[in-house]
């Protein structure tokens, strides 16, 4: 992937899937060096719409919205404001919650039959 394209993803309902991860590397005293996540920008649509849901968290820069948020792709206005913009908050999400969703709920099309070991491997390691 480069950049934060969006990737096709298997299956019928014509999924697109964008990832785009930022990180520092910082020297723990006791641990040495470690890779910590800084931001994440995951975004789901359809190859015939564009972007429908997109999750985003960055604690740094120059939006005001510092923790975890959603923005759907909805042409709903609430009082003054139109849900597409609102930053409705979520917890963390992590790449493995990503790849659950868009499998699990969404209908894509895993590559591999053991797609749910090595997410939930990953998740514990």
């Amino acid at each position: 992937m480069a950049g934060n394209d969006p990737v096709a993803l298997r299956g019928a309902s014509r999924l697109t899937l964008a990832v785009s991860e930022h990180y520092l590397i910082v020297d723990a005293p006791d641990d040495g060096w470690q890779v910590q996540r800084a931001a994440y920008f995951y975004a789901v649509g359809r190859q015939d719409t564009g972007e429908l849901l997109a999750f985003h968290w960055h604690p740094r820069g120059k939006s005001p919205i510092e923790t975890p948020h959603l923005h759907v792709r909805a042409n709903i206005q609430i009082g003054e404001r139109w849900l597409g913009k609102v930053h409705l908050p979520t917890g963390y999400v992590a790449i493995e919650d990503m790849v659950r969703l868009v499998i699990q709920e969404l209908s894509a099309e895993p590559l591999r039959e053991d797609w749910e070991a090595l997410v939930t491997q990953h998740t514990q390691a």
